[in-house]
């Protein structure tokens, strides 16, 4: 089995690099989709630097 976790974000930059650790801790296999709504900050940027 398989598990995907799917994320809307939007304008999360001060909060998603935490978020992103704190996942990739619960479970490393699984599947990390985020879905921006338009971020105007750098939010994009940092789920690319993550990999995401």
């Amino acid at each position: 089995m398989s598990l995907s976790i799917i994320m809307p974000m939007l304008n999360e930059a001060d909060s998603l690099p935490e978020t992103l650790r704190e996942l990739c801790h619960y479970d490393a296999s699984a599947e990390l989709i985020l879905v921006d709504g338009g971020s105007t900050d750098d939010s994009v940027a940092l789920a690319h630097q993550a990999g995401v």
